[in-house]
């Protein structure tokens, strides 16, 4: 029965749902004035816009029937996935499991792709459980963090510190393959591996076909960017399609390259007599900036 009242609560708004957080067996949080979902979820597939979405779904009561009401009240469209056995523990100082939970929240609107693996090694003990990191603290070295924890007034403020691994399926050579070889689909493979420190290197699968290699690599290497010819997209003097926006239109035109460019390059086009800069998106085509 209980079964069937959650798929009769939670259909209506899980339709075209973009938006997916879970509910573990067990989860723990820290003693609270006020919880919301962001407290407790963790996500699955969103954005970071996602999780400011969150935090504004208030939830009086910590049990599912409270859950699934404020959910239906707010109509954000999320999918909840609660597990078989469910339960809340309310701790009174700083909840590891939860710091945890909502640092990989974070990293996981980054990637939702990727899988993480959080260890904190100090938390401040301190006799308010209330306190927070902000987003704008966010911005984490690789692998390690100092995380500051806010609590209600700004002269409160303790750090928690620990470490993070990041793992992703990613393309790895098939075979030895020597310096200047193109790759071919049967040259790759795809393989869960940390990623900790190359995930800005990496490139997926589906463009690496055609790409030319630096140097000769051994069978099994990670492919990232700095094992790769870089190879000019566009060229000076080269006729590309230039994308303008023009409020809610999208124009395209004519234009010509005066400086070579990458993917992801800024380079200079001439159009209409006039000279712009605009980004490399793909061959021949680039988008103002």
């Amino acid at each position: 029965m209980n079964r069937f009242l959650f798929l009769i609560l939670v259909m209506p708004f899980l339709l075209q749902a973009q938006t997916e957080v879970s509910l573990l067996a067990d989860v723990e949080v820290s003693t609270k004035t006020e919880y919301t979902l962001y407290d407790l979820v963790s996500l699955k597939q969103g954005t970071s816009e996602d999780l400011d979405g969150l935090k504004k779904i208030s939830v009086p009561f910590l049990n599912k029937k409270a859950i699934l009401e404020a959910l239906k009240d707010s109509g954000l469209k999320t999918k909840v996935i609660f597990e078989n056995t469910f339960k809340i523990t309310v701790t009174n100082q700083i909840n590891r499991n939860e710091l945890q939970r909502k640092i990989t929240n974070h990293l996981t609107a980054q990637c939702n792709e990727c899988i993480f693996e959080i260890q904190t090694y100090k938390l401040p003990f301190v006799n308010e459980p209330n306190m927070n990191f902000r987003d704008s603290d966010f911005e984490l070295t690789r692998g390690s963090f100092m995380l500051p924890l806010w609590g209600a007034t700004k002269a409160n403020k303790s750090y928690a510190t620990g470490s993070w691994r990041t793992f992703k399926k990613v393309a790895l050579t098939n075979k030895w393959m020597s310096q200047g070889q193109r790759f071919r689909t049967e040259d790759l493979k795809e393989e869960l591996k940390e990623v900790t420190f190359l995930n800005n290197k990496l490139i997926d699968i589906k463009d690496l076909v055609g790409k030319q290699l630096m140097r000769s690599t051994p069978a099994n290497t990670i492919v990232t960017r700095d094992i790769l010819v870089i190879e000019k997209m566009v060229k000076k003097g080269d006729i590309v399609s230039l994308m303008v926006n023009d409020g809610p239109f999208e124009i395209e035109i004519k234009a010509q390259a005066e400086s070579d460019g990458q993917e992801g390059d800024s380079i200079k086009v001439k159009a209409n007599q006039k000279t712009i800069m605009a980004k490399v998106v793909s061959k021949d085509k680039v988008v103002s900036e």
